[in-house]
């Protein structure tokens, strides 16, 4: 009888995190992965893309950037 009123318990906690899950999903997952997707096509990123051939020369960058800034 416990363990029938404990499975009933855990069942109801999954479907109510379930159901939770598809309205979030719904409602903003689907625009999340959407904005993502599209920030990746995107050709204003102020970030250009880096090379790892060149990995001396954007730590270089970086180092110049964060001096003047102090």
């Amino acid at each position: 009888m416990v363990l029938a009123v404990a499975l009933f318990v855990f069942s109801a906690i999954l479907l109510v995190g379930f159901i939770g899950f598809y309205l979030w999903w719904k409602k903003y997952g689907k625009e999340m992965f959407n904005m993502v997707k599209n920030m990746g096509n995107s050709s204003k990123l102020p970030i250009k893309p880096m090379n790892i051939g060149d990995i001396t020369k954007q730590m270089d960058e970086f180092k110049k950037l964060f001096n003047k800034n102090r």
